[in-house]
């Protein structure tokens, strides 16, 4: 390698393709912010190289400088804005730096190329959940319905269509979201845990004996408490048929004793 970077360096004028193979010497020589100056002395000489922005964003995501990694990768995918792998890099470094909207944006960008695979998908939703009207609701619940209908095993995306269904007023599809979570992925504790506190606020009884039993199958102690706590309220059953034949009886002991 050290032979290579000598004669690469004799190269007079240095071509793009030199400088990229340059650094890649650098890089393998354990000499990374030597790589970069290269590729930086090769972004200023060739400002149309998706090459050397793409290089440079993967060294400066290396060296954990996320924004730098942005603003190459800002200009790479202004270059070729149909390259995936540029976006999928713009939503890493927009993520890094807690620039959710951007990222949302990227994931767009992403999916008019190609649909978003189902971590991307699950991501993309969270986020626009966690951002207010920061994307369309139809097009999260397009994004969540995708993971559950190909990958039904996929707890978290489960509980975050019932986190949309709720937000858009929709108790029952709630519900139905989240049993049906529960039933693909029977240990999600997060789904557990949502459906109880549903199912005791629309005081459903029968639904919540079913979740003790449940919760007690997976050993979780505190749920089981919990749901006792909620089932305390139950209303007692008073036995209407019994009452009655026994104030008849009663009834009809007291005109017995009375006098004639």
């Amino acid at each position: 390698d050290g032979g290579a970077l000598r004669i690469l360096g004799n190269a007079q004028p240095p071509t793009t393709e030199v400088r990229l193979a340059i650094a890649a010497i650098h890089e393998r020589l354990r000499s990374p912010d030597l790589a970069i100056a290269t590729l930086e002395e090769a972004r200023r000489q060739d400002p149309d190289s998706v090459a050397v922005r793409r290089e440079l964003a993967r060294l400066f995501v290396r060296r954990g400088r996320w924004a730098a990694a942005r603003s190459v990768l800002v200009e790479a995918t202004t270059l070729d804005p149909e390259a995936a792998d540029l976006w999928e890099g713009r939503i890493t470094a927009h993520v890094a730096l807690d620039q959710g909207r951007e990222a949302l944006d990227a994931y767009r960008a992403l999916e008019a190329l190609r649909p978003l695979d189902h971590d991307q998908a699950i991501e993309a939703a969270q986020l626009a959940l966690t951002l207010p009207a920061s994307a369309p609701l139809s097009q999260v619940a397009g994004w969540l319905s995708r993971v559950n209908q190909t990958d039904p095993s996929r707890g978290e995306a489960w509980a975050l269509m019932g986190e949309l269904q709720a937000r858009m007023g929709n108790g029952d599809a709630q519900l139905s979201a989240l049993q049906a979570g529960l039933e693909a992925d029977p240990g999600n504790l997060v789904l557990l845990h949502e459906l109880v506190e549903l199912r005791g606020a629309r005081a459903d009884w029968d639904g919540l004996e079913v979740l003790r039993r449940h919760a007690g199958l997976l050993g979780r102690v505190e749920l089981v408490a919990r749901i006792d706590v909620l089932l305390a309220a139950k209303p007692v059953e008073v036995e209407v048929e019994e009452a009655d034949d026994a104030s008849a009886q009663a009834a009809a002991d007291g005109d017995g004793l009375t006098p004639r």
